[in-house]
């Protein structure tokens, strides 16, 4: 009898296709996230990359980062 090795089941992983790579961006000002959301929307086309809802506890409170998504081929 074999049992699925370590090796097998990480390869098999590393075979999905990536979408997205997330990467952190950071703003000069504390702001909400829509509107750090917003500015960046303005300024860079919005194509390829996707704002990350941040959902927890400090969403409330202004911010200096925001966390976004780029789409990868």
């Amino acid at each position: 009898m074999t049992t699925p090795s370590t090796p097998h089941l990480n390869r098999t992983l590393d075979h999905r296709p990536q979408t997205s790579q997330n990467y952190i961006v950071r703003f000069i000002e504390y702001k909400r996230a829509a509107e750090h959301r917003e500015y960046l929307k303005s300024r860079v086309p919005s194509d390829g990359w996707d704002w990350i809802e941040r959902n927890n506890a400090a969403q409330k409170y202004p911010t200096d980062f925001g966390l976004v998504g780029l789409k990868t081929p």
